[in-house]
């Protein structure tokens, strides 16, 4: 415990690197086991899987008809383009920093990713 809170001094008073942010991070979540390392919503040839699992025939069905609103909710697609182009945007006009950069590309990447999903969802 008393090694918790060197540590937790240390950090309020260090200036701390991105390098070593990243070591710190990663070492927290992985003894918290706080990380996710497998994605939650996965598909193959037989169908969807959340958690690793099959889902039943009335979930999927569900799902699917879920997903193929969101995918059709114009609400959510003006959100999603403004969000997209404001990361975009900003990633060129404000990207002066690793930490910027990697901020707005990690907002691009979750846009795509979360497209992706319903369209796993969808099964389109």
């Amino acid at each position: 415990m008393w090694i918790a809170r060197i540590v937790a001094w240390w950090l309020r008073k260090a200036t701390v690197s991105l390098e070593a942010r990243t070591i710190l991070t990663n070492a927290v979540l992985d003894k918290l086991q706080a990380r996710n390392l497998h994605a939650i919503i996965t598909s193959d040839e037989n169908g969807i899987l959340v958690n690793g699992e099959r889902i039943e025939y009335e979930r999927a069905i569900l799902l699917r008809e879920s997903a193929k609103g969101a995918l059709n909710n114009q609400a959510r697609q003006l959100v999603r383009e403004s969000v997209m182009a404001l990361a975009t945007t900003r990633g060129v006009l404000e990207g002066d920093t690793p930490e910027k950069l990697y901020f707005y590309r990690a907002a691009i990447w979750f846009g795509a990713t979360e497209e992706e999903h319903y369209r796993i969802l969808a099964q389109e």
